[in-house]
């Protein structure tokens, strides 16, 4: 319990809060390239 208390929460809460756009839209891209490429070759 002590190692949890001890963790950087603020920063770890920063670090997610940069990474979740960036995740966000790759995964978008990647879902407009899948959708356009599934869709020119029907």
């Amino acid at each position: 319990m002590s190692a949890l208390r001890r963790a950087p929460w603020g920063l770890l809460a920063a670090v997610a809060a940069l990474a979740v756009p960036l995740v966000g839209s790759r995964f978008y891209t990647f879902v407009a390239t899948a959708s356009r490429s599934w869709r020119c070759s029907r």
